[in-house]
């Protein structure tokens, strides 16, 4: 395997790779969240108790100063369970 413009050729062994990722998430810091939902009036309409849970993906719109739009952010998050409250 050789790194060429930045580009791997060759072919990585699957063991491998998998023991680097099981690495990785061993040191994620994982924590219990919740997730409450309000109603207009900022009254608790439903709550999430999620476990273990950790950010795994963050995406935000473009912000154009010179614009109005709303900037939409959004946190995926991967757990290890979910349930109502």
């Amino acid at each position: 395997m050789h790194a060429v413009d930045g580009v791997v050729r060759g072919r990585l062994q699957r063991g491998h790779h998998v023991r680097v990722v099981r690495e990785q998430l061993r040191h994620v810091d994982r924590r219990d969240v919740a997730v409450i939902l309000l109603d207009e009036a900022r009254q608790e309409v439903a709550r999430w108790h999620i476990r273990r849970a950790w950010p795994s993906k963050y995406a935000s719109s473009d912000l154009n100063a010179l614009g109005n739009d709303v900037v939409i952010e959004t946190l995926e998050l991967t757990h290890e369970g979910i349930e109502l409250a």
